[in-house]
């Protein structure tokens, strides 16, 4: 999906950074929103849990390319020169701890099975 919004993304950004920036935040939200209202229940139908996680993952996916590149020129706009470096730094670092975190946090949270 990255791979498809990248193009539109960039018109979106270019036309108006705020809608895009609003729109991407607002995708991301009702994407966790909905994955998380519908999570499977034993007496549930599989194939709605399904159905529901591919309909996030898009709305993830539509969002991840306008917030990647939407908040870099946001810096860019936002800080000074002399500031700039420190401002993509701290913002990228955080880009990419967020997804890779809960990688590094899984073998605290989950016990092994004993077979």
């Amino acid at each position: 999906m990255f791979i498809i919004m990248f193009i539109p993304s960039a018109f979106i950004i270019r036309k108006s950074l705020k809608t895009a920036l609003l729109v991407a935040s607002g995708a991301m939200a009702l994407g966790t929103t909905l994955r998380a209202a519908f999570l499977p229940d034993p007496e549930g139908s599989p194939d709605q849990f399904t159905i529901f996680c591919h309909i996030c993952s898009v709305l993830n996916g539509i969002s991840t390319p306008l917030l990647g590149c939407g908040t870099m020129l946001l810096a860019f706009l936002w800080f000074p020169q002399e500031e700039l470096s420190t401002a993509l730094t701290i913002s990228q670092i955080f880009y990419n701890l967020g997804p890779g975190l809960p990688f590094l946090m899984a073998k605290q949270m989950v016990q092994p099975v004993d077979d």
